[in-house]
């Protein structure tokens, strides 16, 4: 996430997952009750500028003339964490994906398809 972007606010997550068709039932406990963790939440409270996202870690591998691995992170790995309050399950949603249907609005939704009868 480059310093210009606005990182997902919590609020946008939660009204991007309340927009989905899925159940939000735990698949482990059948409890609905979730902790969210985004950016804004995560971000430490000191006046610097770096943003915390959370971020599954990869591995890379150099040549194989030199042994070594090292660890690299990549923005496709980034994440926003959805977890069971109960259990402790998690679910993981690809940041840059939330970000451009939170953006966008093209993404298929709980209501898509019905008539508004208001």
């Amino acid at each position: 996430m480059s310093k210009k972007e606005t990182p997902v606010k919590f609020n946008e997550f939660v009204t991007y997952l309340n927009s989905l068709k899925g159940d939000h039932a735990c698949p482990m406990c059948q409890e609905e009750s979730w902790t969210l963790f985004t950016p804004d939440q995560l971000t430490q409270g000191d006046d610097s500028e770096n943003m915390i996202i959370t971020t599954i870690p990869g591995a890379f591998f150099n040549a194989p003339k030199d042994k070594r691995s090292t660890l690299y992170r990549s923005p496709g790995l980034d994440i926003l964490i959805m977890e069971c309050q109960n259990c402790g399950f998690l679910h993981l949603f690809n940041y840059k994906k939330v970000e451009k249907n939170v953006a966008s609005g093209e993404y298929v939704k709980e209501n898509e398809g019905q008539v508004d009868e208001s």
